[in-house]
């Protein structure tokens, strides 16, 4: 699967189909079983820290049970990591 800048893919299935798996596989939270992810290019699982680091704050992902500050405008949540 290549997706080229600028497009937008949506994973859709049933409950219990991979999904969520998929998605943390990618982002190199579940180890992977076979094949070779590659993000911007960089091969993930042969990058160095650095480059890990790098493809790491290229990233945004909220997971489903995710947890948003209320009392926070849009642009504070996304802010609250950039701070930490």
């Amino acid at each position: 699967l290549h997706i080229r800048r600028g497009e937008i893919l949506g994973f859709v299935g049933a409950s219990g189909a991979g999904k969520s798996v998929l998605l943390r596989t990618i982002l190199g939270l579940v180890r992977k079983q076979s094949g070779t992810i590659k993000l911007f290019g960089v091969d993930v699982e042969k990058a160095s820290e650095k480059e890990r680091l790098r493809l790491d704050m290229r990233l945004g992902v909220l997971f489903q049970h995710g947890a948003l500050f209320s009392a926070l405008t849009v642009l504070e949540n996304v802010q609250v990591p950039m701070r930490e």
